[in-house]
Parts: structure tokens; sequence; C-alpha cells
């Protein structure tokens, strides 16, 4: 089968080598799935429909709580896979007075975690969850602004969706990578320990980067400019602390 053909951050060539060779494709949209609704960015996900399978994670760009997850299966057959008869669990079809769910799920006894979706949708919709993760792509892309302006801060990639990864260092004399990982995070355990910020951290080929992760819509710039202050700050009084001592 010849691939198909695919536009830039589409998944559609992936789509093409996968029925070429007959693997299996999954899409990792546990993150991303916000765009499905979103009426800005939706073209990201163009060709999604095409994978095997769609990992995704509501309560994370769909904005509900915590554990409103799904694996999405472009065929139902292939829940075939995990079916297993028990009389108790799921009677044979000409039994069933319900919709059999057993077979759908490795776990049998689970919450009703889909009602937290379902509430979000009838009450928010999903046009304005959509519009919801527009805005925070946006922050990122405002928080990207304001680390460019700040010499001491460095975009470790360009922002994507909603995670801004970067790190603290010395403008003008920048301190070998392994101090400057110990800097940053040194920089998050202050921040802590002053009940000023709880900023996250990652790790990207040896270096020790902050990480900010905005998925609140009603984020404002200026709390951004007062959490990047707030990293210089303490990133700039640690140099101090340091080199005072003789250390680097």
């Amino acid at each position: 089968m010849a691939p198909l053909t695919s536009g830039p951050s589409t998944p559609l060539g992936s789509v093409g080598l996968a029925r070429r060779f007959g693997a299996w494709l999954h899409i990792d949209a546990a993150y991303g799935c916000g765009l499905l609704v979103s009426p800005r960015h939706r073209q990201r996900l163009a060709g999604i429909e095409q994978a095997d399978s769609v990992t995704l994670d509501f309560h994370k760009s769909f904005f509900q709580p915590i554990g409103s997850s799904a694996l999405v299966l472009r065929e139902g057959t292939d829940f075939d896979s995990i079916r297993h008869y028990a009389e108790y669990l799921n009677p044979r079809a000409a039994a069933a007075q319900t919709p059999n769910q057993v077979d759908k799920s490795l776990q049998t006894t689970r919450r009703f975690d889909a009602l937290k979706l379902w509430v979000g949708l009838r009450t928010i919709g999903a046009s304005a969850i959509g519009t919801m993760f527009d805005r925070v792509i946006e922050l990122a892309g405002e928080a990207q602004e304001l680390i460019g302006v700040r010499a001491e801060l460095c975009l470790e990639a360009p922002v994507q969706l909603s995670t801004v990864v970067f790190g603290f260092n010395h403008p003008t004399e920048p301190l070998p990578q392994h101090h400057a990982n110990t800097l940053n995070d040194a920089i998050r355990q202050r921040l802590y320990e002053r009940g000023q910020a709880m900023v996250a951290a990652t790790t990207v080929q040896g270096r020790r980067l902050l990480k900010l992760t905005l998925l609140n819509p009603n984020t404002t710039v200026r709390d951004l400019e007062e959490i990047l202050d707030l990293i210089c700050q303490a990133g700039y009084e640690l140099l101090a602390e340091n080199f005072a001592k003789g250390r680097p």
C-alpha cells in the first residue's frame, strides 16, 4: 500500500507506514487531547481518527478532575483481545439485559470516571473547553516571550502546547552544567521553602531544567512575570551566597 500523504504536524505519514507494514498505530494524546475541541489548533491532530488506538487523559487538557482517562479504539472488535467469559461477570449476549461493559476494560470493578467528563461537557461544553485550552497554549507562548527577554533564563525548546521548559544560569559567566543543575534544583527548593511557588523540573540530556505546565486559563501574564521574577531573584541570591563562600 502506498503511504498516505501528510502535511506538517499531522500523523498521516505514520498511518501510511503502519498500513504498509501491518503495524498497530497508537497515538498518545493524553496531554494533547484538548486539541480535539480547540477552535484554533484542531488541525494539529488532523488524521488522528485513522489511528488504531488513542490514549486520552481528560483530567489534563479537558480540565476534568483527576482520574478521567480513556483508551479509544477505531474498531470495536479490537476489544476482543481482552475478552474473557465468566457467567457472573458477562453473561452471554442472549441472556444479557443491559449493555456489557466488562469486555471494554481490564478493570471490572471501577469508578464511574466517565461521569466527570459527561458533566463537564454538559455544563461547560466542548467549545468552551477548547477555548480554555487555546488560552493556556497562548499563555505558554507569552511565557516564552517573557523568558526570551531575561538573559539569565534559557528556553530549552520552542513551546508547542502549554508546557515551558527552561533553565537559569549566570548571564555572563555561565556555570558548568553540573553546577547549573544543582543551582536549578536549589532555586526550586528555595521557592518551596518560602512558600512562594511550586516549580516543576525535568532532565533533558543531562541538563536539569525548570518546567511550567500551564493548565489554568485564569492565569494572567502578570502571574507569569511574578513567578519568573521569583526564579531569577532566587537564582541570583544562590549565586551570591555560593560565590561568597568560595563555591561555584
